[in-house]
């Protein structure tokens, strides 16, 4: 039994006290409570009753409110599994974990001057690590000792209720992109959960965040609106527009802040050719009121330390994760700039986490919280201790996944989990936990049902072989349920979830995949598989029985990554996936394959689109360029149907950088628009044929390079196909 949580020894003795209950819990209330839980599934339980009015008293006098980061020591909230609770919540029987893991334990320090001390103990002389050679940029992450003595360490993070998730056909409708309207918009994992992107499409307008500045242009017209391009307020610093969100009359534009300094300055992340200098990483959001498109007023501004590592929004509520690297190579860095700052306030020690001091992290996960529609709506912030490799967000649960290698085990890494509560613009810390390997990407983590579920790849140094894996967790993220080494030697490449079913793509030599069924957490098994040449690096519902896979073609030895492979598979029957048809694009590549934003999909026609830059050879067969294309398909049953293909650029002219680097596609009814660094492009769905054009950006000078133009032919084969 873990610490501090109760037995029923302890609740019976609660309940014989002589309590003073409150009104809310008169006879009348309570036996009206236990009516709307339905009482007849608890008849046959002996002692139900008591176990319900002492944990309902329990819950009455041990906490009534918690706070965003209760100081250490403080008593912990604890979800009595025992109370009644709606089956759509929470999983009816609490399952036993298979696999204990030790997560990594979490506490506070002390005081300010304890966080201080931290860091500068971890300071490191300069001339020491001159004359030892060390030039490098990085955290000094020691071997974490995991095994921590429990009587030094009082948890006080709240524990998370299960999850309520939409059943299997709802949530494979959100997935498979219905939208209102016919227009693209961002690829997202979540249909209550939105992404920022490069490119945002509201139907009429398109907003393009190209590093520069944020361009808004009308479709209609083909004319720029109007370019966001904040400047920092010195001339050190410089921004880069990563990303974008677009909410009604609201914008949220995020940028990079980088500066440099020479050695005596210390603040700053980035350590560069043996301390010369650092450019310290800070994330800038602009909130702007774009009810004017044409002259858009900028409504905040915040700025929070650390490098970007991802955004969502859910609702008006922007949640922003940084981090955020302190240059222990500096003595008046660890003296100064020990903490990250949020909104222009350092954050304290009773805001900061710490997983076990001789790790000796040195960077910061930093979280922030607020509603972008309210111009001074207060900022929620906390930070842990560490590092972060993935994030994956549900409608009320944020997930940052980090990749330990520094593990004694069979396996070479583990990946921990922090899960934090959402709940509008408040963010709890919920639980921690732990599997052994190393998760590919956000999409090899979901959450369905109350349970966690995550696909991982490990390598056993005993048998010298990958162990691909899969494993579910209860909201306590203890491992309850497992599916290990169910690919022997091979490596997880993509993982798609659906409801009870999880389609997983692992790769060696071939491509694999399979149909794993989820609907007994503790027994995940496999109900079928297929194997295929090359392997999909992305996996797309299409509908709720046809699966697309975006990857690479190969042969029985190895993948070609010069090439871009489609597939089509039939998932009706997940005991027999198959493939029904394919298409291989050679001599190419595309960003979905580790940007599935990129990915564009019209639910209303069963069509998609995918940016595609093709190798450009002369008559020599020497390789002079690139061509850019946005490649457009249709799907008649579950075969291929018409291809299209819009070709960004001038053909048969020389080719400049720039205009061959095709970053998004999108449509707009019957419009195609082709976004590159410097212009935009309208299509014709129906010819294929250029329409208008707009640039928003300086053109790079062209090689003097003349590309031998093949041409394209399209609905079949393209000429490099």
């Amino acid at each position: 039994m873990k610490r501090n949580e109760p037995n029923d020894k302890d609740l019976k003795a609660l309940f014989s006290a002589e309590i003073e209950l409150p009104d809310s819990l008169s006879t009348e209330n309570v036996k009206s409570m236990v009516r709307e839980h339905n009482v007849k599934q608890f008849k046959k339980k002996k002692h139900v009753l008591p176990k319900v009015l002492a944990a309902a008293a329990a819950v009455a006098i041990v906490v009534t409110s918690v706070s965003l980061l209760p100081p250490i020591h403080k008593q912990v909230t604890i979800v009595n599994a025992d109370a009644p609770v709606s089956t759509q919540t929470q999983p009816q029987n609490e399952l036993k974990p298979v696999r204990t893991l030790k997560a990594p334990v979490l506490s506070r320090f002390e005081s300010d001057s304890d966080l201080k001390a931290y860091f500068g103990n971890l300071y490191q002389d300069e001339a020491a690590i001159r004359r030892k050679g060390i030039f490098f940029n990085g955290v000094v992450n020691k071997a974490a000792d995991y095994a921590v003595d429990e009587e030094h360490f009082e948890s006080d993070a709240v524990m998370p209720q299960a999850v309520n998730d939409a059943n299997a056909v709802t949530r494979a409708a959100a997935e498979i992109g219905a939208a209102a309207g016919n227009y693209g918009q961002t690829n997202t994992r979540d249909g209550n959960v939105d992404e920022a992107d490069i490119l945002k499409n509201d139907g009429r307008y398109l907003y393009i965040a190209n590093g520069d500045a944020l361009t808004i242009i009308d479709t209609t017209t083909m004319q720029k609106l109007s370019v966001l391009q904040p400047q920092p307020k010195d001339d050190e610093s410089s921004y880069y527009f990563q990303e974008a969100y677009v909410l009604e009359n609201r914008l949220v534009l995020t940028a990079a802040e980088r500066k440099r300094f020479d050695r005596k300055n210390t603040k700053g992340g980035y350590y560069y050719d043996g301390l010369s200098w650092f450019e310290t990483n800070g994330t800038v959001q602009f909130i702007y009121d774009t009810t004017d498109k044409a002259k858009p007023v900028l409504l905040r501004e915040l700025r929070q330390d650390g490098n970007l590592l991802q955004t969502r929004m859910i609702g008006n509520v922007l949640y922003t994760v940084t981090q955020y690297d302190v240059n222990v190579y500096s003595k008046e860095a660890v003296e100064k700039n020990y903490a990250p700052a949020v909104d222009g306030k350092t954050l304290t020690s009773d805001e900061i986490l710490i997983r076990d001091r001789k790790a000796e992290d040195t960077s910061y996960l930093v979280l922030s919280a607020f509603d972008v529609t309210k111009k001074d709506a207060e900022t929620t912030r906390l930070s842990v201790l560490g590092y972060s490799s993935e994030m994956y967000c549900s409608a009320d649960t944020l997930y940052l996944l980090a990749t330990d290698w520094n593990v004694s085990d069979d396996g070479n890494c583990r990946t921990n989990i922090y899960a934090f509560g959402l709940d509008g613009a408040t963010v709890t810390l919920k639980a921690t936990g732990a599997v052994p390997g190393e998760a590919g990407d956000d999409y090899a983590i979901d959450q369905c049902g109350g349970y966690l579920r995550i696909t991982t790849t490990d390598y056993n140094y005993k048998t010298d072989m990958d162990v691909s894996s899969l494993y579910v967790l209860d909201s306590r993220l203890m491992i309850v349920g497992e599916l290990t080494d169910f690919a022997p030697d091979e490596q997880v490449k993509s993982t798609r979830f659906l409801g009870d079913l999880a389609y997983v793509v692992t790769f060696r030599n071939t491509d694999p995949l399979f149909a794993i069924d989820l609907r007994d957490p503790a027994k995940p098994a496999i109900l079928g598989k297929v194997k295929l040449p090359g392997f999909s690096a992305y996996l797309h519902p299409l509908t709720s029985t046809l699966l697309l896979g975006v990857g690479y073609n190969g042969d029985d030895e190895s993948a070609d990554y010069n090439s871009v492979k489609l597939s089509l598979f039939d998932i009706s029957d997940p005991t027999h996936p198959r493939e029904t048809d394919s298409h291989v694009i050679k001599q190419a590549g595309t960003d979905v394959v580790f940007e599935p934003k990129a990915f564009v999909f019209d639910s209303q026609h069963g069509a998609f689109g995918i940016p595609v830059t093709y190798s450009v050879f002369d008559k020599s067969d020497c390789w002079v360029g690139t061509k850019a294309v946005f490649r457009w398909f249709t799907v008649d049953g579950d075969r291929f149907g018409e291809m299209k293909a819009f070709v960004h650029g001038t053909e048969g002219a020389n080719y400049a950088y720039a205009l061959s680097r095709l970053f998004r596609g999108t449509f707009i009814g019957d419009s195609v628009y082709t976004v590159s660094d410097v212009d935009v492009r309208e299509f014709s769905m129906e010819t294929e044929q250029q329409t208008r054009t707009v640039q928003y950006a300086e053109r790079e000078s062209e090689p003097d390079v003349t590309v031998v133009d093949y041409g394209l032919v399209t609905n079949g084969a393209v000429i490099y196909d």
